[in-house]
């Protein structure tokens, strides 16, 4: 041993070293453990694909939407839609696959009828490729908003899709 090194203790798992480590005798519980962890989806709402609005939305069929993403111009548009206050401005949130990316959100429409929404809009950028990725995968997403209901989509390859419309076109 060098003058520096430290002796493991007796009751460690695996070589010193580390590069042949063994896996804890509880990984399985550890793992069964995380997958109870992740959010259920919401019940009964399915991604769906708009053709008129060239969105994926999510919300109970064949018409309800709680989540919205569109390209519109070459801008990303998410929309959260649940009551939100006139002038509201804040977070919208995005869990899931092991990623977690938000983009700022203000509220828009009529805050005195139910058609007042979270929405928020950005051209293509590290921050709309970092909310792709986290949709990015087999895991369910949760969507969180202050002062909204916690939603929890399904994995689905609609959102890609979305995200893809609006991507901007590759260099030459």
């Amino acid at each position: 041993m060098a003058k520096n090194d430290v002796e493991p203790p007796a009751n460690s798992v695996g070589r010193s070293g580390g590069a042949d480590l063994e896996p804890s005798s509880n990984a399985g519980g550890n793992e069964r453990a995380r997958k109870a962890a992740l959010p259920a989806p919401t019940d009964g709402m399915t991604w769906r694909w708009d053709v008129a609005s060239h969105a994926a939305r999510f919300g109970v069929p064949p018409n309800g939407t709680s989540f919205a993403i569109a390209c519109d111009r070459g801008r990303l548009v998410l929309r959260r839609f649940d009551a939100a206050p006139r002038g509201g401005q804040g977070t919208m949130s995005f869990t899931g696959n092991g990623r977690v990316a938000s983009l700022p959100a203000a509220s828009v429409g009529d805050t005195t009828s139910l058609s007042s929404l979270w929405q928020a809009v950005e051209r293509p950028s590290d921050r709309t490729a970092a909310v792709a990725r986290v949709f990015d995968g087999p895991a369910p997403v949760e969507i969180a908003l202050a002062g909204t209901t916690k939603l929890v989509t399904r994995s689905s390859a609609l959102p890609a899709r979305a995200f893809a419309a609006c991507a901007p076109p590759a260099a030459p």
